[in-house]
């Protein structure tokens, strides 16, 4: 992969709405509006964030970014390949000077507007399994999505036995589902993702080497384990947890996907569970860090 030619293109406005996009390098001095983010992924509930600033947009630009409910979306890589790094919906917006030119900062959360403004409301009677819920929920949420490879068997084989009814947040239902069903949902750029610990999302598995953009070596990631809650943390024993990996920017890799790893220290099949993608396009880092812990073949 040639890691130059650094592109983004950002998107912005409410749904049914003339938006704007930025990011296209203009053909005189092929430099595009400057643009500097920070994205934060998890495995978690905890719905995932990214920062953004932005220099020089137009008030035109800055009033739909401060519409209530307006999406963004950011791509962002090498060339033309410019793959998905973050979706979600604006929450803060700020403007300041910055020298001689404006800066806008915008907060954003992914899958803010379908947690946060949606209630749900279900019932059934007998016998109903947790398949049928979790896709009612779903489709209430008006996310798509995506299972790992034996999520969808899991929730069709288990059952409320006595009916089942709700109205409330979805991530409530969620919740009690998957504590049911021993698995683990999350919402990664707007799609809703469901899976046992150990299997990745997908079957497709990212090759991570030197020379496909590897940065330094792995650092391996400890936690610490006691059965003993009175236990200081100098007897306290360390685990290994997985590795932090450090890559140049592929927007491809998400949570929840397969990489396998070739590095001096630690080779074989890995799982994401952490993301942080930093990018700016005029200077600084243009690059991933990942937690990545074992993952099922």
């Amino acid at each position: 992969m040639p890691n130059w030619d650094r592109q983004y293109r950002l998107r912005a406005g409410i749904e049914g709405e003339k938006g704007f996009e930025v990011g296209e390098p203009d053909r005189r001095t092929k430099r595009a509006i400057h643009i500097s983010f920070s994205v934060q992924k998890s495995d978690s509930t905890t719905m995932n964030t990214t920062k953004i600033k932005l220099w020089n947009l137009n008030k035109e630009q800055i009033s739909i970014l401060t519409k209530t409910g307006c999406q963004i979306e950011i791509m962002a890589g090498y060339g033309t390949s410019r793959p998905i790094v973050f979706r979600g919906t604006v929450s803060n917006v700020n403007e300041s000077l910055d020298g001689s030119d404006r800066m806008v900062e915008i907060e954003a959360v992914d899958g803010f507007a379908s947690l946060s403004e949606t209630q749900v409301s279900i019932s059934y009677s007998g016998k109903i399994s947790t398949y049928k819920v979790f896709r009612d929920v779903a489709n209430q949420l008006n996310l798509p999505v995506t299972y790992s490879a034996t999520a969808q068997d899991t929730l069709e084989s288990s059952y409320f036995s006595n009916g089942y009814s709700f109205v409330g947040y979805a991530q409530y239902v969620l919740d009690e589902i998957c504590e049911k069903t021993s698995l683990m949902w999350t919402i990664q750029n707007g799609i809703l993702q469901i899976r046992k610990g150990s299997e990745g999302i997908s079957t497709s598995v990212h090759r991570i080497n030197k020379d496909t953009g590897l940065i330094n070596i792995p650092k391996r990631v400890y936690s610490s384990a006691t059965s003993d809650t009175n236990t200081t943390s100098d007897t306290a024993s360390d685990m290994l947890y997985g590795y932090e990996i450090e890559y140049f920017m592929n927007g491809a890799i998400g949570i929840g996907d397969r990489v396998y790893v070739e590095s001096k220290i630690v080779t074989g099949m890995f799982m994401v569970t952490s993301l942080v993608i930093e990018g700016d396009n005029l200077e600084g880092n243009w690059q991933c860090t990942a937690e990545i812990t074992e993952a099922t073949l």
